[in-house]
C-alpha cells in the first residue's frame, strides 16, 4: 500500500495569494505510490474556502484577533496571537494523527515551492527536514528559516547555505516535512513552554518539544531547492510580474 502524505497549514491570505498557494501545491511531484491530500485551517466565514474542497478545510472562529503582520515589518506575536496560532497548528497535527497519514508537510500559505521540493525531501528519509526559505524582514539582511538555538544567530547569513546541500541544524519553520514518528506523539504539541524563551514563534515550541520526546532526533535543511517567500506585500507584487515574464 503507498504512503500517504498531508500538506497543511493554517490560511489567513488574500484570495489571489492562495490560488498562487495551491497552484504551487498542485504542481508538486511526487514519488511512485505517494498521494497526498491537502488540509486548512480557516478563520470562521473565510472567504477562502470557495477555492477549496469541503473535506479540505475546517474553520475556527479567532475571537476577532487580528492576525495580519503589518505591512512590510517582521512578524511580532501578541501572547494572544501566539496561543491561538499554536492553536490551529494543533489542528493540523490532530487531523494527521486521526487519519494516519504517514508525512505530514506544514508549508505556510505564502510560501511558493519548485515542483521538486516534495519528491526531494522525501527521498532524503529524514523524520523532520525543511526545504530553504530566505526571507528579508523588515529592512534586514537576507535570513534562512532555522537556527542554531533559541534565536535567529548563527545560521543567518548566506555563506552557511551557499552551496546545495542538506544541512543538520537547531531548529525549523515554515516548511518542514516530518513522518509519523513526531506527530503521531501526542506530546509534541505547538503550545508555549512557559519559562523558555519561544522567540515569538511557535515552531521553536514545536521542535523543543520533539527534542524532548523523540531520543537522537537530528534535524535538518535542504538546500537544493529553495522556496519563495512572498512575506511581504511587495514580494508578491514582485512574483506577479516575474510570473509574466516566466509564463508568458
Amino acid at each position: 500500500m503507498g504512503k500517504r502524505i498531508l500538506i497543511a497549514a493554517p490560511a489567513n491570505c488574500s484570495e489571489i495569494m492562495l490560488q498562487e498557494y495551491l497552484n504551487s501545491l498542485n504542481h508538486l511531484i511526487l514519488p511512485k505510490d505517494y498521494t497526498a491530500d491537502k488540509f486548512f485551517v480557516l478563520n470562521k466565514d473565510s472567504i477562502l474556502k470557495k477555492y477549496l474542497k469541503e473535506k479540505e478545510y475546517i474553520e475556527i472562529d479567532n475571537n476577532n484577533l487580528v492576525l495580519e503582520k503589518e505591512k512590510n515589518k517582521p512578524k511580532k506575536w501578541k501572547p494572544e496571537n501566539y496561543n491561538f496560532i499554536a492553536k490551529l497548528r494543533n489542528y493540523i497535527l490532530e487531523k494527521a494523527r486521526e487519519d494516519k497519514y504517514d508525512y505530514l508537510f506544514s508549508v505556510d500559505s505564502d510560501i511558493l515551492l519548485h515542483p521538486n521540493t516534495l519528491k526531494h525531501l522525501i527521498e532524503c528519509n529524514k523524520d523532520f527536514i525543511s526545504t530553504a526559505i530566505w526571507t528579508k524582514l523588515g529592512d534586514s539582511n537576507l535570513s534562512i528559516n532555522c537556527a542554531q538555538y533559541e534565536g535567529w544567530g548563527e545560521y543567518s547569513n548566506k555563506e552557511t547555505f551557499s552551496n546545495p546541500g542538506i544541512y543538520k541544524i537547531g531548529w525549523t519553520c515554515i516548511a518542514v516535512l516530518m513522518s509519523s514518528k513526531i506527530f503521531m506523539n501526542p506530546n509534541i504539541i505547538y503550545d508555549q513552554i512557559l519559562g523558555v524563551d519561544n522567540t515569538g514563534s511557535e515552531d521553536y515550541s514545536f521542535c523543543l518539544r520533539c527534542y524532548c520526546n523523540i531520543p537522537n532526533l537530528e534535524m535538518y535543511i535542504s538546500t537544493f531547492y529553495p522556496a519563495r517567500h512572498l512575506y511581504h506585500e511587495k514580494d508578491f507584487d514582485r512574483w506577479i510580474k516575474e510570473k509574466s515574464l516566466i509564463f508568458k
